[in-house]
């Protein structure tokens, strides 16, 4: 179920890039399987291992593009290239996503970390 399928199924009528005044437009929302009209948590988790992990939609990945972006400044944002990802299956919907941060990144002093979302 891709973004436009998954539209009128949570009776979504305005464009991908719209919100429900929440912050978030419908482009993440479908890409990390948030509810579309209800608060919206944070899926994602920094874990003291080194690791990140989010939960992602599992048909997402033939439409969508996830990029792991982290900043020291939270104006300039770089690519994580060349990450190790572990994909687990967490039902027949979702999958929790986990990425194995850098050792050179872990001794940074304030570093931030998000999952960049494009359309293919």
């Amino acid at each position: 179920m891709g973004p436009d399928s998954w539209r009128p199924w949570n009776k979504i009528t305005g464009k991908m890039i719209e919100g429900y005044d929440d912050a978030r437009n419908n482009l993440h929302k479908h890409a990390f399987r948030l509810d579309q009209f209800g608060s919206v948590v944070d899926s994602s988790t920094l874990h003291t291992d080194g690791t990140i992990s989010y939960i992602r939609t599992k048909d997402s990945q033939a439409n969508l593009i996830y990029t792991t972006q982290y900043s020291t400044n939270l104006t300039s944002w770089t690519d994580l290239n060349a990450i190790t990802e572990e994909v687990s299956n967490l039902n027949t919907v979702e999958d929790r996503v986990t990425i194995t941060i850098p050792v050179s990144l872990q001794s940074e002093t304030r570093i931030f970390f998000r999952i960049k979302v494009t359309p293919q």
